[in-house]
């Protein structure tokens, strides 16, 4: 996807706020703690995720919403909420458990000890939830676990086989630290 987006009218800066008048009263406590920013910048991360990605889903368009249903903005928290119902119902650390895939403790200056092969973390998923994911990594340090999905009708999202790339073969797996 493009970094700018696909609805530059809806590139909106403020998403905290957004969130915060959201009639989901419960969204921001759940973005906070399932999908804070590494960087301690949750506005700037959660803006940059709206950006390139909530502005793709065509079915969240203004126009998408019948006549008198659409609040200004609303499809952001709409987006936000789909993508953390998604993480529930594809839970990614359930899945590589099942498949008796842990992370290590958090260790200050070692390398985790617990390692997988990219075909390890693939099997996994694809057991789960029947498609693969996209693995990357830094180094051999897992970044993160890529599901894709397409959209039917306005908000039924189902996984598909991945259109992107990997960035591991050997995959180092450590807890994040708290």
């Amino acid at each position: 996807l493009p970094d700018t987006g696909c609805d530059r009218t809806r590139a909106y800066s403020n998403i905290s706020r957004i969130l915060d008048a959201s009639s989901d009263t419960q969204l921001r406590s759940d973005m906070d703690k399932f999908w804070p920013s590494n960087k301690g910048d949750n506005n700037w991360f959660w803006t940059h995720e709206w950006v390139k990605h909530g502005t793709c889903v065509t079915t969240l368009a203004p126009h998408c919403y019948a006549p008198g249903a659409y609040a200004p903005q609303q499809e952001v928290s709409e987006y936000f909420r789909s993508v953390l119902d998604l993480r529930a119902k594809y839970n990614i650390y359930t899945a590589l458990n099942a498949s008796g895939i842990v992370p290590t403790p958090p260790e200050s200056g070692r390398r985790p000890k617990n390692t997988y092969t990219l075909a390890q973390f693939k099997s996994a998923i694809r057991t789960a939830f029947g498609v693969e994911p996209n693995v990357k990594c830094r180094a051999s340090r897992l970044q993160e676990v890529q599901l894709w999905f397409k959209v039917r009708g306005r908000d039924s999202y189902y996984p598909v086989e991945p259109w992107g790339s990997d960035s591991c073969s050997k995959i180092s797996y450590q807890r994040k630290s708290t």
